[in-house]
């Protein structure tokens, strides 16, 4: 039987940043104790989510959200993790639109230093003919 101590251990090391400690134990937790695993996987899903964590994975959250309502359908944790589910599409969409951004930003950039180049050579003639 799972106790609260491993939930507890888990959420020690999630609390303290050792978010790879915190994964393991959680995976434990899910294979020792699949009646719980829903909080378990939901734990997990949050921590992958977390922005100070390094390892910050949003394709791992998901597959821990979406696991919980293939395995556990009647989850008291199912709608929380629809919602993570949904919130990271959005979050998915709004990075890609943000890569496409940046990608045109860095376009512009180009284009404005060559035109900046031109202006250079232009002025340069003008002094040179007046």
């Amino acid at each position: 039987m799972v106790t609260k101590p491993d939930f507890a251990q888990a959420e020690d090391y999630t609390r303290l940043g050792n978010y790879s400690a915190a994964t393991v134990k959680y995976e434990q937790i899910l294979n020792r104790h699949p009646r719980v695993g829903d909080r378990a996987l939901f734990q997990l899903g949050v921590m992958y989510l977390l922005p100070q964590n390094k390892q910050k994975d949003y394709t791992k959250a998901l597959e821990s959200f979406q696991r919980i309502a293939d395995h556990y359908p009647q989850s008291r944790y199912r709608k929380p993790a629809d919602a993570f589910v949904a919130l990271i599409a959005d979050m998915a969409g709004a990075d890609r639109k943000l890569g496409a951004q940046h990608k045109q930003i860095e376009k512009l950039e180009q284009q404005l230093e060559q035109l900046k180049e031109v202006d250079m050579n232009l002025n340069q003639r003008k002094k040179a003919f007046p």
